[in-house]
Protein backbone atom coordinates (compact mmCIF):
# COMPACT_ATOMS: atom_id res chain seq x y z
CA UNK A 1 0.00 0.00 0.00
CA UNK A 2 2.88 2.44 0.63
CA UNK A 3 4.38 1.59 -2.51
CA UNK A 4 1.69 3.70 -3.80
CA UNK A 5 3.43 6.41 -2.85
CA UNK A 6 6.46 6.01 -5.43
CA UNK A 7 4.20 6.89 -7.80
CA UNK A 8 4.59 10.74 -8.17
CA UNK A 9 1.28 11.26 -9.49
CA UNK A 10 -0.44 9.41 -6.87
CA UNK A 11 1.72 11.17 -3.92
CA UNK A 12 0.45 14.89 -5.01
CA UNK A 13 -2.85 13.64 -5.03
CA UNK A 14 -2.99 11.69 -1.83
CA UNK A 15 -0.96 14.80 0.22
CA UNK A 16 -3.72 17.08 -1.48
CA UNK A 17 -6.26 14.96 0.21
CA UNK A 18 -4.69 14.70 3.32
CA UNK A 19 -4.23 18.44 3.74
CA UNK A 20 -7.37 18.91 2.28
CA UNK A 21 -9.56 16.51 4.58
CA UNK A 22 -7.01 17.97 7.30
CA UNK A 23 -9.17 21.36 7.10
CA UNK A 24 -12.65 19.86 6.36
CA UNK A 25 -12.01 17.61 9.74
CA UNK A 26 -11.78 20.60 11.71
CA UNK A 27 -14.56 22.74 9.97
CA UNK A 28 -17.01 19.72 10.02
CA UNK A 29 -16.78 19.74 13.91
CA UNK A 30 -17.56 23.19 14.45
CA UNK A 31 -20.26 23.14 12.44
CA UNK A 32 -21.70 20.54 14.17
CA UNK A 33 -21.24 22.36 17.40
CA UNK A 34 -22.66 25.56 15.90
CA UNK A 35 -25.58 24.15 15.10
CA UNK A 36 -26.08 22.24 18.16
CA UNK A 37 -25.76 25.57 20.04
CA UNK A 38 -28.16 27.30 17.64
CA UNK A 39 -30.70 24.96 17.97
CA UNK A 40 -31.53 21.92 19.68
CA UNK A 41 -34.12 20.22 17.11
CA UNK A 42 -32.87 16.90 16.03
CA UNK A 43 -34.15 17.80 12.58
CA UNK A 44 -31.80 20.36 12.25
CA UNK A 45 -28.80 17.65 12.27
CA UNK A 46 -30.28 16.07 8.77
CA UNK A 47 -30.69 19.65 7.01
CA UNK A 48 -27.02 19.94 7.49
CA UNK A 49 -26.37 16.47 6.16
CA UNK A 50 -28.96 17.33 3.45
CA UNK A 51 -27.27 20.41 2.29
CA UNK A 52 -24.30 18.77 1.67
CA UNK A 53 -26.05 16.11 -0.77
CA UNK A 54 -28.56 17.99 -2.32
CA UNK A 55 -26.11 19.71 -4.72
CA UNK A 56 -24.92 16.05 -6.21
CA UNK A 57 -28.59 14.99 -6.42
CA UNK A 58 -29.28 18.38 -8.37
CA UNK A 59 -26.03 18.61 -10.60
CA UNK A 60 -24.37 14.58 -10.17
CA UNK A 61 -25.91 13.59 -13.78
CA UNK A 62 -25.27 16.47 -15.28
CA UNK A 63 -21.31 17.14 -14.07
CA UNK A 64 -20.18 13.00 -15.56
CA UNK A 65 -19.85 14.36 -19.33
CA UNK A 66 -17.84 17.36 -18.38
CA UNK A 67 -15.45 15.06 -16.17
CA UNK A 68 -15.48 12.95 -19.23
CA UNK A 69 -15.13 15.35 -21.77
CA UNK A 70 -12.23 17.79 -20.35
CA UNK A 71 -9.10 18.11 -17.99
CA UNK A 72 -9.59 16.28 -14.54
CA UNK A 73 -6.74 18.10 -13.16
CA UNK A 74 -8.39 21.54 -13.57
CA UNK A 75 -11.75 20.73 -13.04
CA UNK A 76 -10.30 19.67 -9.56
CA UNK A 77 -8.17 22.83 -9.47
CA UNK A 78 -10.92 25.05 -10.15
CA UNK A 79 -13.69 23.18 -7.42
CA UNK A 80 -10.65 23.69 -4.47
CA UNK A 81 -10.78 27.39 -5.14
CA UNK A 82 -14.36 27.92 -5.46
CA UNK A 83 -14.33 25.84 -2.10
CA UNK A 84 -12.37 28.02 -0.77
CA UNK A 85 -13.75 31.29 -1.36
CA UNK A 86 -17.05 29.57 0.16
CA UNK A 87 -15.01 28.75 3.43
CA UNK A 88 -14.12 32.06 3.95
CA UNK A 89 -17.43 33.50 3.76
CA UNK A 90 -18.62 31.23 6.85
CA UNK A 91 -16.33 33.28 9.06
CA UNK A 92 -18.61 36.34 9.22
CA UNK A 93 -22.25 33.96 8.80
CA UNK A 94 -21.09 31.83 12.04
CA UNK A 95 -24.06 32.94 13.77
CA UNK A 96 -26.85 32.23 11.40
CA UNK A 97 -28.38 28.64 10.59
CA UNK A 98 -29.61 29.59 7.65
CA UNK A 99 -26.12 31.18 6.43
CA UNK A 100 -24.26 28.19 7.42
CA UNK A 101 -26.75 25.69 5.26
CA UNK A 102 -27.16 27.98 2.52
CA UNK A 103 -22.64 27.45 2.38
CA UNK A 104 -22.46 23.87 2.99
CA UNK A 105 -24.93 23.18 0.09
CA UNK A 106 -22.57 25.90 -2.05
CA UNK A 107 -19.80 24.05 -0.83
CA UNK A 108 -21.16 20.91 -1.70
CA UNK A 109 -21.65 21.96 -5.70
CA UNK A 110 -17.55 22.18 -5.24
CA UNK A 111 -17.52 18.49 -4.19
CA UNK A 112 -20.05 17.58 -6.79
CA UNK A 113 -17.12 18.49 -9.77
CA UNK A 114 -14.11 17.50 -7.84
CA UNK A 115 -14.82 14.10 -6.37
CA UNK A 116 -16.21 12.32 -9.63
CA UNK A 117 -13.16 14.11 -11.50
CA UNK A 118 -10.68 12.47 -8.37
CA UNK A 119 -12.30 9.57 -8.82
CA UNK A 120 -11.81 9.47 -12.54
CA UNK A 121 -8.35 10.38 -12.31
CA UNK A 122 -6.67 6.99 -10.36
CA UNK A 123 -7.68 5.09 -12.77
CA UNK A 124 -5.49 6.81 -15.27
CA UNK A 125 -2.66 7.49 -12.36
CA UNK A 126 -2.16 3.47 -11.73
CA UNK A 127 -2.75 0.22 -12.20
CA UNK A 128 -6.17 -1.21 -11.74
CA UNK A 129 -4.63 -4.23 -9.89
CA UNK A 130 -3.84 -1.36 -7.15
CA UNK A 131 -7.29 -0.03 -6.72
CA UNK A 132 -8.02 -2.13 -3.79
CA UNK A 133 -4.98 -0.28 -2.44
CA UNK A 134 -5.00 3.06 -3.36
CA UNK A 135 -9.35 3.05 -2.05
CA UNK A 136 -7.71 1.34 1.66
CA UNK A 137 -4.90 3.69 1.77
CA UNK A 138 -7.48 7.09 1.12
CA UNK A 139 -9.75 5.65 3.49
CA UNK A 140 -7.23 4.88 6.31
CA UNK A 141 -6.14 8.58 5.74
CA UNK A 142 -9.42 10.01 5.89
CA UNK A 143 -10.07 8.07 8.96
CA UNK A 144 -6.34 9.49 9.82
CA UNK A 145 -8.00 13.01 9.48
CA UNK A 146 -10.67 11.62 12.05
CA UNK A 147 -8.60 11.43 14.46
CA UNK A 148 -5.95 14.28 14.45
CA UNK A 149 -8.85 16.78 13.41
CA UNK A 150 -11.89 16.42 15.60
CA UNK A 151 -8.85 16.64 18.50
CA UNK A 152 -7.62 19.80 17.04
CA UNK A 153 -11.02 21.07 16.34
CA UNK A 154 -12.20 20.17 19.68
CA UNK A 155 -9.25 22.13 21.33
CA UNK A 156 -9.85 25.59 19.00
CA UNK A 157 -13.42 25.62 20.43
CA UNK A 158 -12.32 25.85 23.88
CA UNK A 159 -10.26 29.27 23.18
CA UNK A 160 -13.66 30.56 20.53
CA UNK A 161 -11.44 30.57 17.10
CA UNK A 162 -13.97 29.67 15.24
CA UNK A 163 -13.11 32.22 12.30
CA UNK A 164 -9.22 30.91 12.77
CA UNK A 165 -10.51 27.81 12.22
CA UNK A 166 -12.47 28.39 8.79
CA UNK A 167 -8.88 30.28 7.94
CA UNK A 168 -6.97 27.10 7.93
CA UNK A 169 -9.84 24.98 5.86
CA UNK A 170 -10.23 27.64 3.43
CA UNK A 171 -6.11 27.49 2.81
CA UNK A 172 -6.16 23.65 2.95
CA UNK A 173 -7.84 23.92 -0.15
CA UNK A 174 -5.29 26.34 -1.45
CA UNK A 175 -2.96 23.75 -0.62
CA UNK A 176 -4.48 20.94 -2.56
CA UNK A 177 -5.16 22.88 -5.74
CA UNK A 178 -1.45 23.83 -5.82
CA UNK A 179 -0.45 20.43 -5.78
CA UNK A 180 -2.93 19.16 -8.16
CA UNK A 181 -1.70 21.46 -10.38
CA UNK A 182 1.59 19.58 -10.37
CA UNK A 183 0.24 16.30 -11.26
CA UNK A 184 0.94 15.13 -14.34
CA UNK A 185 -1.92 13.00 -16.09
CA UNK A 186 -1.99 10.53 -19.11
CA UNK A 187 -4.31 11.58 -21.88
CA UNK A 188 -5.75 8.23 -23.13
CA UNK A 189 -6.48 8.56 -26.55
CA UNK A 190 -10.45 7.22 -25.68
CA UNK A 191 -10.42 10.78 -24.21
CA UNK A 192 -10.07 12.72 -27.45
CA UNK A 193 -12.59 10.28 -28.69
CA UNK A 194 -14.76 11.21 -25.89
CA UNK A 195 -14.49 15.41 -26.11
CA UNK A 196 -15.54 14.75 -30.10
CA UNK A 197 -19.22 13.61 -28.84
CA UNK A 198 -22.05 16.05 -28.05
CA UNK A 199 -22.51 16.87 -24.70
CA UNK A 200 -26.08 14.59 -24.72
CA UNK A 201 -24.82 12.33 -26.50
CA UNK A 202 -22.41 11.65 -23.87
CA UNK A 203 -24.66 11.74 -20.83
CA UNK A 204 -26.87 9.06 -23.09
CA UNK A 205 -23.77 7.29 -23.31
CA UNK A 206 -23.51 7.16 -19.21
CA UNK A 207 -27.19 6.43 -19.21
CA UNK A 208 -27.29 3.70 -21.39
CA UNK A 209 -24.13 1.75 -19.19
CA UNK A 210 -26.65 2.50 -16.30
CA UNK A 211 -29.55 0.42 -17.97
CA UNK A 212 -27.87 -1.91 -19.71
CA UNK A 213 -24.50 -3.16 -17.92
CA UNK A 214 -25.66 -6.16 -14.77
CA UNK A 215 -22.82 -5.15 -12.69
CA UNK A 216 -24.01 -1.77 -12.12
CA UNK A 217 -27.53 -2.74 -11.78
CA UNK A 218 -26.55 -4.89 -8.99
CA UNK A 219 -24.12 -2.10 -7.54
CA UNK A 220 -26.64 0.71 -7.56
CA UNK A 221 -29.51 -1.48 -5.95
CA UNK A 222 -27.54 -2.60 -3.13
CA UNK A 223 -25.75 1.34 -2.78
CA UNK A 224 -29.16 2.74 -2.67
CA UNK A 225 -30.93 -0.12 -0.04
CA UNK A 226 -27.91 0.63 2.41
CA UNK A 227 -27.54 4.07 2.21
CA UNK A 228 -30.51 4.52 2.84
CA UNK A 229 -30.99 2.64 5.98
CA UNK A 230 -27.68 4.20 7.07
CA UNK A 231 -28.39 7.64 6.48
CA UNK A 232 -31.82 6.98 8.81
CA UNK A 233 -29.34 6.24 11.25
CA UNK A 234 -26.79 8.91 11.10
CA UNK A 235 -29.72 11.60 10.87
CA UNK A 236 -29.93 10.53 14.26
CA UNK A 237 -26.14 9.92 15.64
CA UNK A 238 -25.26 13.68 16.54
CA UNK A 239 -28.17 14.35 17.87
CA UNK A 240 -28.01 11.32 20.05
CA UNK A 241 -24.60 12.09 21.05
CA UNK A 242 -24.83 15.76 21.49
CA UNK A 243 -28.16 16.42 22.89
CA UNK A 244 -29.79 13.49 24.53
CA UNK A 245 -25.99 11.65 25.76
CA UNK A 246 -25.02 15.73 26.14
CA UNK A 247 -21.54 15.04 25.38
CA UNK A 248 -18.87 18.23 26.28
CA UNK A 249 -16.85 19.81 22.88
CA UNK A 250 -13.68 18.33 23.77
CA UNK A 251 -15.33 14.97 24.64
CA UNK A 252 -16.98 14.89 21.10
CA UNK A 253 -13.93 15.53 19.61
CA UNK A 254 -12.34 12.34 21.23
CA UNK A 255 -15.11 10.76 20.46
CA UNK A 256 -15.03 11.04 16.58
CA UNK A 257 -11.10 10.43 16.80
CA UNK A 258 -11.69 7.16 18.80
CA UNK A 259 -14.32 6.38 15.79
CA UNK A 260 -11.44 7.36 13.32
CA UNK A 261 -8.77 4.81 14.83
CA UNK A 262 -10.74 2.15 14.32
CA UNK A 263 -11.53 3.10 10.89
CA UNK A 264 -7.74 3.16 10.06
CA UNK A 265 -7.50 -0.42 11.60
CA UNK A 266 -10.23 -1.30 9.29
CA UNK A 267 -8.70 0.51 6.03
CA UNK A 268 -5.18 -1.14 7.03
CA UNK A 269 -6.81 -4.50 7.09
CA UNK A 270 -9.27 -4.48 4.06
CA UNK A 271 -7.01 -4.87 1.25
CA UNK A 272 -5.25 -8.09 2.54
CA UNK A 273 -9.53 -9.52 3.18
CA UNK A 274 -10.30 -8.49 0.47
CA UNK A 275 -7.62 -11.18 -1.17
CA UNK A 276 -9.08 -13.89 0.63
CA UNK A 277 -13.11 -13.05 1.12
CA UNK A 278 -15.41 -12.34 -1.97
CA UNK A 279 -16.23 -8.91 -2.45
CA UNK A 280 -20.00 -9.56 -1.89
CA UNK A 281 -20.22 -11.52 0.51
CA UNK A 282 -17.82 -9.41 2.47
CA UNK A 283 -20.04 -6.29 1.89
CA UNK A 284 -23.40 -8.10 3.16
CA UNK A 285 -21.93 -9.32 5.98
CA UNK A 286 -20.60 -5.92 7.58
CA UNK A 287 -23.91 -4.29 6.74
CA UNK A 288 -25.46 -6.96 8.79
CA UNK A 289 -22.58 -6.37 11.62
CA UNK A 290 -23.04 -2.72 11.38
CA UNK A 291 -26.95 -3.09 11.57
CA UNK A 292 -26.31 -5.43 15.02
CA UNK A 293 -24.16 -2.25 16.32
CA UNK A 294 -26.74 -0.06 15.81
CA UNK A 295 -29.55 -2.41 17.82
CA UNK A 296 -26.63 -1.74 20.70
CA UNK A 297 -27.29 1.63 21.20
CA UNK A 298 -30.00 1.22 23.46
CA UNK A 299 -28.04 -0.83 26.17
CA UNK A 300 -25.28 1.71 25.81
CA UNK A 301 -27.86 4.69 26.77
CA UNK A 302 -28.36 2.30 29.87
CA UNK A 303 -24.92 1.12 30.63
CA UNK A 304 -24.06 5.03 30.46
CA UNK A 305 -26.37 5.89 33.61
CA UNK A 306 -23.67 4.01 35.61
CA UNK A 307 -20.18 4.31 33.23
CA UNK A 308 -20.22 7.39 32.03
CA UNK A 309 -18.69 8.42 28.52
CA UNK A 310 -16.45 4.70 28.41
CA UNK A 311 -19.84 2.94 26.83
CA UNK A 312 -20.21 5.27 23.85
CA UNK A 313 -16.57 5.35 23.39
CA UNK A 314 -16.50 1.99 22.48
CA UNK A 315 -19.81 1.49 20.77
CA UNK A 316 -18.32 4.10 18.22
CA UNK A 317 -15.06 2.23 18.25
CA UNK A 318 -17.08 -0.56 16.72
CA UNK A 319 -19.18 1.28 14.46
CA UNK A 320 -15.50 3.10 13.04
CA UNK A 321 -14.01 -0.65 12.34
CA UNK A 322 -17.30 -1.37 10.05
CA UNK A 323 -16.80 1.62 7.80
CA UNK A 324 -14.21 0.94 5.83
CA UNK A 325 -15.35 -3.01 5.22
CA UNK A 326 -18.54 -1.36 3.30
CA UNK A 327 -16.87 1.66 1.60
CA UNK A 328 -13.69 0.13 0.46
CA UNK A 329 -14.96 -2.52 -1.86
CA UNK A 330 -17.89 -0.80 -2.98
CA UNK A 331 -15.21 1.64 -4.61
CA UNK A 332 -13.29 -1.04 -5.54
CA UNK A 333 -15.38 -3.12 -7.56
CA UNK A 334 -16.93 0.13 -8.87
CA UNK A 335 -13.30 1.79 -10.04
CA UNK A 336 -12.15 -1.93 -11.50
CA UNK A 337 -15.72 -2.68 -13.36
CA UNK A 338 -16.52 0.29 -14.91
CA UNK A 339 -14.97 1.30 -18.49
CA UNK A 340 -12.47 4.56 -18.13
CA UNK A 341 -13.72 6.26 -20.88
CA UNK A 342 -17.37 6.52 -19.03
CA UNK A 343 -16.19 6.80 -15.45
CA UNK A 344 -17.08 10.28 -14.76
CA UNK A 345 -20.70 9.66 -16.33
CA UNK A 346 -21.54 6.96 -14.70
CA UNK A 347 -20.49 8.12 -11.41
CA UNK A 348 -22.32 11.36 -11.57
CA UNK A 349 -25.19 9.22 -12.12
CA UNK A 350 -24.82 7.04 -9.32
CA UNK A 351 -23.65 10.05 -7.15
CA UNK A 352 -27.15 11.46 -7.99
CA UNK A 353 -28.95 8.04 -7.27
CA UNK A 354 -27.18 7.75 -4.13
CA UNK A 355 -27.44 11.47 -2.82
CA UNK A 356 -31.10 11.39 -3.69
CA UNK A 357 -31.40 7.56 -1.47
CA UNK A 358 -29.41 10.07 1.29
CA UNK A 359 -31.37 12.81 1.29
CA UNK A 360 -34.82 10.35 1.67
CA UNK A 361 -33.25 8.52 4.64
CA UNK A 362 -32.37 11.46 6.18
CA UNK A 363 -35.35 13.26 5.95
CA UNK A 364 -37.97 10.20 6.97
CA UNK A 365 -35.09 9.47 9.83
CA UNK A 366 -35.06 12.74 10.82
CA UNK A 367 -38.99 12.84 11.10
CA UNK A 368 -38.54 9.69 13.23
CA UNK A 369 -36.10 10.85 15.24
CA UNK A 370 -38.67 13.93 16.34
CA UNK A 371 -41.44 11.36 16.67
CA UNK A 372 -39.80 8.27 18.50
CA UNK A 373 -36.85 9.27 19.72
CA UNK A 374 -32.78 9.10 18.10
CA UNK A 375 -33.08 5.64 20.32
CA UNK A 376 -35.19 3.83 19.04
CA UNK A 377 -34.93 5.26 15.26
CA UNK A 378 -31.38 4.34 15.67
CA UNK A 379 -32.24 0.98 16.96
CA UNK A 380 -34.93 0.25 14.17
CA UNK A 381 -32.45 1.38 11.63
CA UNK A 382 -30.04 -1.24 12.71
CA UNK A 383 -32.89 -3.93 12.43
CA UNK A 384 -33.69 -2.96 8.84
CA UNK A 385 -29.56 -3.10 8.21
CA UNK A 386 -29.81 -6.77 9.42
CA UNK A 387 -32.67 -7.29 7.33
CA UNK A 388 -30.84 -6.01 4.37
CA UNK A 389 -27.99 -8.27 4.65
CA UNK A 390 -30.11 -11.75 4.92
CA UNK A 391 -32.22 -10.90 1.89
CA UNK A 392 -29.98 -9.41 -0.32
CA UNK A 393 -27.83 -12.43 -1.24
CA UNK A 394 -31.33 -13.64 -2.64
CA UNK A 395 -31.81 -11.17 -4.98
CA UNK A 396 -30.75 -11.64 -8.56
CA UNK A 397 -28.43 -8.75 -8.27
CA UNK A 398 -25.96 -10.19 -5.28
CA UNK A 399 -23.93 -12.22 -7.93
CA UNK A 400 -23.59 -10.09 -10.28
CA UNK A 401 -21.63 -8.37 -8.13
CA UNK A 402 -18.44 -10.35 -8.49
CA UNK A 403 -18.39 -10.01 -12.34
CA UNK A 404 -14.99 -9.77 -13.21
CA UNK A 405 -15.24 -9.88 -16.82
CA UNK A 406 -14.00 -6.72 -18.75
CA UNK A 407 -16.35 -4.55 -19.47
CA UNK A 408 -16.54 -5.48 -22.68
CA UNK A 409 -17.49 -9.14 -22.39
CA UNK A 410 -20.00 -8.69 -20.25
CA UNK A 411 -23.21 -9.65 -20.67
CA UNK A 412 -26.17 -7.38 -20.67
CA UNK A 413 -29.92 -7.86 -19.16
Amino acid sequence: MIGLLKNPAYLKLWVAQVVSELGDGITHIVVIFLVSQLSDNALVFSFVLMARYIPSLLFGVFVGPIIDRYSKKVIMVIADLYRLIILLLMIPAHDSLTGILVLIFLQGIGTVFFEPAKTATIPQIIKKEKIPEAVGLSQSTFMTMNIIAPSIGGALLLVNSVSLIFVLDASTFLISALLIGMIVIKRETSEEHTSEKGYIASMKEGLSAMKNDRFLKGFTWLLVVSAFVMSVVGANMYHIILNVFEIKEFQFGLLESTEGVFGVLGALLIPFIMKRVRSNRLILVTLGFSGLICTTILPVSLLLETYPITPIFIWMSFLGLSNPFINVPLNSLFMQSVDETILGRVGGIINAILHASLLGGLLIGGWIGTVMGGIPTVVGGGILLLLVSLIFPLTKHYKDLEVKQPQEERATA
